[in-house]
């Protein structure tokens, strides 16, 4: 009987772990570059590309997503909460 078929491979928890960013890094990377939408491309969310046309709705849309990733409303795309 081979014992090998119950080991997890070295690599295996590099492959299942995800990187969360902090809200103290998206929050300035949303304050700096939010014009652009980079902080939701970051985040995964695939609407971005509308916020860089807009230039950031003219830098409201930056605000109301600097509060929405300070109070943790605005999440990461698959609801995993920033750290």
């Amino acid at each position: 009987m081979n014992n090998n078929m119950n080991m997890v491979h070295p690599n295996q928890e590099m492959v299942n772990s995800k990187v969360v960013p902090s809200k103290l890094k998206m929050t300035i990377l949303c304050l700096f570059l939010g014009v652009f939408g980079l902080h939701r491309f970051v985040m995964g969310h695939s609407n971005w590309w509308v916020m860089q046309l807009t230039f950031g709705g003219f830098g409201v849309w930056v605000i109301i997503d600097a509060v929405r990733i300070v109070t943790g409303s605005l999440q990461l795309v698959h609801h995993d909460d920033l750290v």
